[in-house]
């Protein structure tokens, strides 16, 4: 396994986070349950500087 660094989301990975997501969601139900818009509009609800 290689080197990674640790940090609180941004709103700019929406489409890396969405990607993992709905690679997990493919293998567990068969399909992605949320869209690429669903995940943005968490991270933008979301206080990232004190809630992840």
């Amino acid at each position: 396994m290689g080197t990674f660094d640790i940090r609180r989301p941004r709103g700019t990975d929406a489409a890396a986070i969405h990607d993992l997501v709905a690679e997990h969601d493919t293998s567990v139900i068969g399909r992605p349950d949320m869209t690429l818009t669903d995940v943005a509009d968490v991270l933008e609800e979301l206080d990232l500087e004190n809630d992840s």
